[in-house]
Formats: structure tokens, sequence, C-alpha cells
């Protein structure tokens, strides 16, 4: 296993940041997964969709594509 890869579970936490995320017309899915990382308080996330890359999430520091990643 990768000490620097962990699995993120939607729990009590993210249930309750859930509704104000989905609140911003973000899809239910989005929501989920942007929920996650929120309280996991995730240095960089990163997707395909270019719209997330223009939402400011609390606690999480970067949303970018892959394209865009820093290496």
């Amino acid at each position: 296993s990768d000490p620097a890869v962990d699995v993120v579970g939607f729990d009590m936490r993210a249930a309750l940041v859930y509704p104000e995320i989905r609140a911003r017309g973000i899809k239910p899915s989005d929501s989920i997964h942007l929920a996650c990382a929120s309280v996991a308080r995730v240095n960089l996330l990163l997707t395909n969709d270019a719209d997330l890359t223009r939402q400011q999430i609390p606690d999480i520091a970067f949303i970018t594509t892959l394209d865009r990643a820093p290496l």
C-alpha cells in the first residue's frame, strides 16, 4: 500500500458538508467527491471536469485537471 494514498469514505462529517456543496448546483456525485475531499483537507484534488476547477471548496487547497497538475 502506498503511504501517499488515503481512501476517504463518505462519513458523517462528509454528509454534513455535502448539502452545502450540493446547494451550489454541483452534481450529486461531484458533491460527494468534494465533501469527502473537504473533510480530509486535501491539498490537491484532480478531476476530469474543468467546471469543478472554478469552485472554491473549504479545506481543499487546489482543484485542477490532470493536464494542469503540477509535476
